[in-house]
């Protein structure tokens, strides 16, 4: 049998491989769902899940550049500013002003209240053939919204698009 054994996804058959792995990690504080989808295909080079050990092993290198990329969509009015003004106008001002306890106190309360925002899932994509790596799933609170800040990125590491989803 032809194996790889990931550190997130454990052992993997890369022979027969099946559509999904789930796993979990501890980011930043809060636990983080990984998913690995290998869709459409029964067999997958161990090179391909090396990357993505390698990808999680440097989620602390590649993590700031997307929330960079929030930040610049929220200047330029973008799906990021949708998320935050929805959830200003849905949200009490009791639960916002909750939410702001940990917020990073400079910039306008939607800058602060981005800094609140944190990442939830990263699915995984090594195989897909439009060129996605990861989808990212950012939140404000799991208990508050369902609605999720997803960002999604290129195997180059470039920004595909940010959208808003539930």
């Amino acid at each position: 049998m032809n194996r790889y054994t990931s550190k997130y996804f454990g052992e993997i058959d890369l022979d027969a491989v099946e559509e999904g792995y789930d796993a979990e990690i501890e980011y930043k504080g809060r636990t983080v769902s990984l998913d690995l989808n290998i869709v459409g295909a029964t067999k997958i080079e161990s090179a391909n899940i090396k990357a993505v050990d390698d990808f999680l092993n440097n989620l602390d290198q590649y993590e700031p550049t997307l929330r960079s990329a929030l930040k610049k969509d929220l200047k330029e009015k973008g799906e990021t500013d949708y998320y935050l003004q929805e959830h200003i106008e849905e949200l009490g001002k009791a639960q916002i002003n909750n939410l702001m306890i940990s917020a990073d106190k400079k910039g306008t309360k939607k800058e602060q209240l981005l800094s609140v925002v944190y990442l939830k899932r990263i699915g995984l994509y090594p195989e897909e053939e439009d060129e996605t790596l990861a989808i990212f799933d950012y939140t404000l609170s799991k208990e508050l919204t369902d609605e999720l800040l997803v960002v999604n990125i290129t195997k180059d590491w470039k920004i595909k698009e940010i959208t808003v989803e539930s």
